[in-house]
């Protein structure tokens, strides 16, 4: 993808709130599928929408094997979204 643009001005700033996804943590394709069943489903909504069960019957595996991919997703971006250090 080519991006055009025309730099009209530069000034030195600190920016708190740019999103660049190349910047997140890289998940495996198990934690990111985890992650987007959970939230299409309503699992971080309150109250929730769905249940771990639920997901991992939607994902055609175990529940303790969807709760570990889901956690260890959590785990490298929540650190990253607060400002953190992560592993």
């Amino acid at each position: 993808m080519i991006i055009n643009f025309k730099l009209l001005e530069f000034n030195k700033k600190i920016i708190h709130d740019v999103y660049i996804s190349n910047l997140l943590p890289k998940l495996s394709p198990q934690q990111l599928e985890a992650l987007r069943l959970a939230f299409e489903n309503g699992y971080y909504e309150f109250p929730k929408k769905t249940n771990l069960d639920k997901l991992a019957r939607l994902m055609k595996i175990k529940k303790a094997t969807y709760q570990e991919h889901l956690k260890r997703a959590e785990s490298k971006i929540i650190p990253f979204i607060i400002g953190q250090k992560f592993t």
